[in-house]
């Protein structure tokens, strides 16, 4: 497991928004941790906001994770 990094968002539009984040602890096969948005572009420039997370690795080359928090876009 990756202790953080970062992770892109596209939307149908091609606008992007960018996070980082940093794993705070769990075991396998779940983890948990906090990311904060560092950018975006187009229809999410200016975004800001941060939140929880939660990572379900569900085999070797596979997760599902689960985002929540807050966020604002100018």
């Amino acid at each position: 497991m990756v202790s953080g990094g970062y992770k892109t968002f596209t939307a149908d539009d091609g606008s992007r928004v960018f996070a980082k984040y940093m794993t705070l602890g769990g075991s396998p096969p779940r983890f948990n941790g906090e990311w904060t948005f560092i950018g975006g572009t187009k229809q999410y420039k200016g975004i800001s906001g941060k939140g929880t997370f939660t990572i379900i690795w569900v085999s070797d080359t596979s997760a599902w994770d689960l985002l929540e928090g807050d966020y604002v876009i100018p």
